[in-house]
């Protein structure tokens, strides 16, 4: 029911949409929505941050954590009506949470953001039947709802998912994060060539490498060069391309800041 790590499958052995149906999900009734209207409202006032807001729905990762990663791949193939059931009943109840939270937020809310991972370092966890006939119309149904509400999308997915980033675009995701760059076909320069003025991108600073073995200069220069690339291909928020880890020295991630701020400021001056 909580992201965490999981100690057991519960819908393991389920072989019928009745055991489907019968496990005591997430009740939207019980999630806490209390001071998320003060949240935003705090940062609206202060005129100058974009409000991120919604239910983080990764309705793939819940069915693996309920089901088991290996039957949930195998239920593609041995009961996809099956497997079809459990995401339906996962993406109705995120329909839910949101349909609350956006009657709460209403405008106060710019950007909804949600996450699901469907990549490797080399390329995508399914075929691209099994992700566009199973998962991309349930995630229809989730952005299809955040855009009618008049909310831009946000996607966070990582490793290499340039091979359904047109994908993300018919869905009308607006963003992409969090840009994996050492994954296969996801360098700056790569996705700027294939998704000009498609898409924008939020990330691209590699946590795996360059911030926590470079030299402080070497990033600055990765960000100039970055920044300089992604903007020309729609839109780009700079990040780094994972959360930071205890490996990387702060002074890279005050480097990556300080030069991103020098361009700001460069710019604004012109």
């Amino acid at each position: 029911k909580r992201l965490g790590s999981v100690v057991e499958h519960p819908l393991k052995q389920a072989k019928t949409i009745g055991e489907i149906d019968a496990y005591d999900y997430l009740d939207p009734n019980k999630v806490d929505y209390d001071n998320i209207e003060a949240k935003a409202e705090k940062y609206n006032r202060l005129g100058s941050y974009c409000v991120y807001g919604g239910y983080w729905a990764p309705i793939t990762y819940i069915a693996q954590q309920l089901i088991g990663m290996d039957r949930y791949m195998m239920l593609y193939y041995d009961d996809f009506d099956l497997i079809n059931h459990l995401l339906k009943i996962i993406t109705d109840i995120a329909l839910e949470i949101n349909n609350r939270i956006f009657k709460r937020l209403g405008s106060a809310m710019h950007v909804y953001f949600m996450g699901d991972d469907y990549g490797t370092q080399l390329n995508l966890m399914t075929s691209m039947e099994f992700w566009r006939s199973l998962i991309k119309p349930h995630l229809k149904r989730i952005i299809d709802q955040a855009r009618g509400n008049g909310y831009r999308i946000q996607f966070h997915s990582c490793g290499s998912v340039e091979p359904i980033i047109d994908d993300f675009v018919d869905l009308g995701v607006d963003c992409l994060n969090p840009v994996q760059v050492a994954a296969r076909n996801m360098t700056p320069s790569y996705l700027a060539q294939r998704h000009l003025h498609h898409i924008s991108f939020n990330g691209g600073i590699d946590t795996q490498q360059l911030l926590p073995f470079a030299s402080p200069d070497e990033v600055k220069a990765v960000v100039r060069q970055t920044i300089r690339t992604m903007s020309s291909a729609g839109g780009y928020v700079l990040a780094p391309s994972q959360s930071f880890l205890p490996d990387i020295p702060i002074a890279n991630i005050v480097a990556m800041y300080e030069e991103a701020t020098a361009i700001r400021d460069n710019l604004r001056t012109r």
